[in-house]
């Protein structure tokens, strides 16, 4: 899989729902091109919305959206809104593996309790 070759938007859809393990993805209407350049924002990303755009991304996909933020963008940007959790579920991971690359005499483990899942321990 490349990130390189152009998405059709439902197939673009479907690999994000592969990728982050989610039932669902909200979507607003579906672009009438193909996907080359994705903007990504975990978490609650619409304040990047305007960014993304300016940057001329094909595609927006965040954790968070307000209903109202939908409109207005038809045919200028695929908006993917996946869920808060989900768009941060790889964050600990990425993080652990610039600590160890960059701060090497830092233990850093990864540590999930009940309800929040996305925590470091640090040590040395």
């Amino acid at each position: 899989m490349s990130w390189r070759l152009r998405w059709q938007p439902t197939i673009f859809i479907l690999l994000l729902k592969k990728l982050f393990d989610v039932e669902c993805v909200q979507a607003n209407e579906l672009l009438r091109r193909r996907i080359r350049t994705v903007a990504l924002c975990g978490g609650s990303g619409a304040f990047l919305l305007h960014d993304a755009v300016e940057a001329g991304a094909d595609a927006f996909v965040t954790g968070e959206m307000g209903y109202h933020e939908f409109f207005g963008h038809e045919q200028e940007i695929q908006l993917c809104v996946i869920g808060h959790y989900q768009s941060e579920q790889y964050t600990v991971e990425v993080l652990r593996n610039v600590i160890s690359r960059d701060c090497p005499g830092v233990k850093c483990l990864p540590v999930r309790g009940k309800y929040e899942s996305h925590r470091l321990l640090f040590s040395q």
